[in-house]
């Protein structure tokens, strides 16, 4: 133990091997911060922070944490693009609120430097509270932490002013206290029920996808408790309780937000859809019956989504943008494109949710730091990387790769050898589990139905970023895999390494 630390701290686990992880990661983050490179979102524009400008829908969050900090309003600006201002939708308020406090104290071209530190403090306790996961399988918990601190896709994400990082957070903290509570099934309180409803109200305010979750987890709670083992030990009565309890924390949470949305869009709802989305799903799902091009499949998609407003009786909703929102027109073309979507046939349907589930799954999320640290040079390349689009041959793909540069090399094989190497290990852990720790089966089973529905959710659109709030399950399958694979590589008792 380290002879520095306080008693207290030292108790709370924070011991030799923490220290190393810790210095390890702050030295790794400071070297990317350090060599990040600011770009100009137009000739002549100003320069602006790689944490800005390398940002997915990054004016949905940085975007509003500046108009909050000026004008005090949610609101998405126009910045320097041609689109309209417009108020913010889908996503929650909470990353705009936590950007815009270092924007209003530091200033625009400061705050990166405190939204990064933010951000890395976050995946660091993300990474210390999935030790908890561990737990139920007697697995080496330190190896766990490794795996989620320096999992590349969560480090690339740590770097940029969007929400992935805070909502992955937000779910593993989920993640760990539900794991402990139902380790001890005769201990469940209603105050545990409390904390769940708070955890569930942040992550709606976080991301959209957050509300659907919040609506799943009953299913999913009430399947781990026919699961377990011990379920005869659970108080009915304060199941009961407890769930309404939490209910009630979880609508005080999301009410405020879901007023304004309905002042604002006449929908009282934590999360306002866009048709934007929608539109892009429909787009995905067509691209995979090919042969056409993109401006055909816009053109097919938008005279059945018009087809379907004229047979519906609002014809004049029709030829209108996929983004407008118009007040009458949002819930029209939603169910427009719901009845369009789901009316093509079912194997595309089916081919689309999956081959999105693997790309989600497999891809290596090296563009987006290789963007951060200004090694992109090839454009049709990094958009290759990105999405595997048009690889028709081992030798253009390293031919392409090649022409970017050792740099932007060697980062995509490590992101990808990184993301091969947790499947192929995941899987065998996953495949064990379920096999020899029949007792566990419960948390297994709820961990399966999480990664399943988050990918369902996602339906037909793919992006490694949207992995990361699964990435504790997926290292936890990992871990036990490598566990298992340790020993024959010569390397011994790794289930007691602490």
């Amino acid at each position: 133990m380290l002879s520095f630390l306080h008693p207290k701290v030292a108790r709370f686990g924070f011991d030799r091997t923490q220290a190393l992880l810790l210095v390890i990661f702050v030295l790794v983050n400071v070297g990317l911060f350090m060599y990040s490179v600011d770009t100009r979102p137009y000739p002549d524009g100003p320069l602006v922070s790689a944490t800005y400008q390398s940002a997915a829908d990054g004016q949905r969050y940085w975007g509003v944490a500046l108009s909050l900090a000026e004008k005090g309003s949610f609101s998405v600006p126009p910045l320097w693009d041609s689109r309209t201002e417009y108020p913010l939708t889908r996503s929650g308020p909470l990353t705009s609120l936590i950007f815009a406090i270092p924007i209003k104290l530091l200033g625009f071209d400061i705050a990166p430097i405190a939204i990064v530190i933010l951000q890395c403090a976050l995946l660091y306790v993300m990474a210390f509270a999935a030790r908890s996961l561990a737990k139920p399988f007697q697995v080496n918990p330190t190896l766990l932490q490794g795996l989620i601190l320096f999992n590349p896709n969560l480090i690339g994400l740590s770097h940029l002013a969007q929400s992935d990082l805070f909502f992955a957070g937000l779910f593993t903290l989920f993640l760990s206290y539900f794991t402990r509570l139902m380790s001890q099934p005769d201990n469940i309180r209603i105050r545990s029920f409390l904390w769940l409803g708070v955890l569930l109200g942040l992550l709606t305010m976080t991301r959209d996808i957050g509300f659907a979750f919040s609506l799943f987890f009953p299913a999913a709670l009430f399947m781990t408790i026919i699961l377990h083992p011990a379920r005869s030990l659970i108080s009915k009565k304060r199941l009961v309780f407890g769930f309404f309890a939490g209910l009630l924390v979880y609508t005080v949470l999301i009410t405020p937000w879901s007023i304004r949305n309905y002042m604002v869009f006449g929908q009282l709802s934590p999360t306002i859809s866009q048709t934007s989305q929608l539109h892009y799903n429909y787009l995905r799902l067509k691209y995979l019956e090919g042969g056409n091009s993109e401006e055909q499949r816009n053109q097919y998609i938008a005279a059945q989504i018009n087809a379907l407003l004229v047979d519906e009786g609002n014809t004049h909703c029709a030829e209108k943008s996929p983004s407008t929102s118009h007040e009458g027109c949002i819930r029209a073309l939603q169910k427009a494109y719901l009845t369009a979507i789901f009316s093509e046939p079912k194997l595309l349907i089916s081919k689309a949710v999956v081959y999105a589930a693997v790309r989600t799954l497999f891809s290596g999320g090296s563009s987006r730091l290789v963007n951060y640290l200004g090694l992109s040079k090839n454009e049709p390349s990094a958009s290759l990387m990105a999405t595997f689009y048009g690889m028709t041959g081992l030798r253009n793909f390293m031919a392409e790769i090649k022409a970017n540069g050792i740099g932007h090399t060697v980062i995509f094989f490590t992101f990808t050898g990184f993301t091969l190497l947790a499947r192929l290990t995941g899987l065998i852990g996953i495949y064990w589990a379920l096999r020899h720790w029949s007792d566990s089966r419960y948390i297994q089973i709820f961990h399966l139905l999480i990664v399943g529905f988050f990918l369902v959710a996602y339906f037909a659109v793919s992006t490694s970023r949207f992995r990361a709030p699964l990435e504790p399950i997926l290292m936890l399958y990992a871990t036990i895999g490598l566990s298992l694979i340790a020993p024959a590589l010569g390397v011994k008792n790794t289930h007691e390494l602490k």
